[in-house]
């Protein structure tokens, strides 16, 4: 059965199938059912054994343990994630997810929707830190992040946490693989949309996803492509964010009073 047929009947995108297929991602059990059944896999003792192994790959899956405390969109996101061999990520309103610091992340979790405080807040912070420690210590995935200057400017969680966060964000800026780029205040194309987009180690395959509260939402494969030239447009018209920091970062420390010297607030 081709492929884009396979596709249809389980209401998802081709590529989606290719990432299962090639053991880029695991099959939820419902999925894994419906293709069952296209399959013609009948037997109750072959579909109770391949049931059961598509249950044990998903429970081998670092994200596994996280199953009753995020949303599933975002253990799925996170999947793709840690096998993604370039990250590409674009926030316009806060620093993105990988760059922040864990007191930054609770404050922006505390003041999300009422459902994640209530339900997955302190899951989703251990998540992301797991998230963090794996992409920039584990894999080898080459990493950029286009953060408008009202982002790095934006004090959330009060000046001390802004100071150690900007902090933080020179201290990756210095990572070997990745870079940090600003954008100066304008219109530009994706401006209200923070995005990333993900290409997978396994298949060269292009993934993007709009940052939601508390999760994301993968982008349907048709506009991809609109999104990989948006960023594309962004990487170029940005600049270096070091400079843009360490101004901001000086000024709060001015702000702050002559008790506080800059590299004094620690991480």
């Amino acid at each position: 059965m081709p492929l884009d047929a396979v596709a249809k009947e389980l209401e998802a995108s081709v590529s989606k199938l290719v990432r299962i297929e090639s053991g880029a991602v695991t099959v939820s059990p419902g999925d894994l059912r419906v293709l069952l059944d296209l399959y013609g896999v009948t037997g109750s003792a072959e579909r109770g054994e391949l049931l059961l192994l598509g249950r044990q790959a998903r429970q081998r899956s670092w994200t596994g343990r996280y199953h009753d405390r995020a949303p599933a969109g975002l253990l799925r996101y996170a999947d793709y994630e840690s096998e993604a061999r370039q990250i590409h990520q674009h926030h316009p309103l806060v620093i993105p997810p990988l760059l922040q610091t864990s007191a930054y992340a609770a404050t922006l979790a505390e003041a999300g929707v009422p459902r994640l405080r209530r339900k997955y807040r302190d899951g989703y912070l251990d998540l992301l830190a797991e998230r963090q420690w794996r992409i920039f210590t584990l894999a080898a995935a080459e990493l950029a992040f286009v953060v408008d200057e009202t982002a790095l400017a934006r004090p959330i969680g009060g000046p001390d946490v802004h100071r150690k966060q900007l902090t933080h964000l020179l201290e990756v800026a210095e990572h070997p693989r990745a870079r940090i780029v600003s954008l100066p205040v304008g219109p530009y194309p994706g401006l209200d949309v923070p995005f990333t987009m993900l290409t997978l180690s396994t298949s060269d395959t292009d993934l993007a996803f709009v940052d939601e509260p508390g999760g994301v939402d993968e982008i349907q494969e048709a506009v991809v492509g609109g999104y990989r030239r948006a960023f594309g447009w962004l990487l170029g018209t940005a600049v270096d964010a070091r400079p843009v920091i360490e101004r901001l970062r000086a000024e709060l420390y001015v702000g702050a009073g002559p008790g506080v010297e800059p590299g004094a607030c620690g991480l």
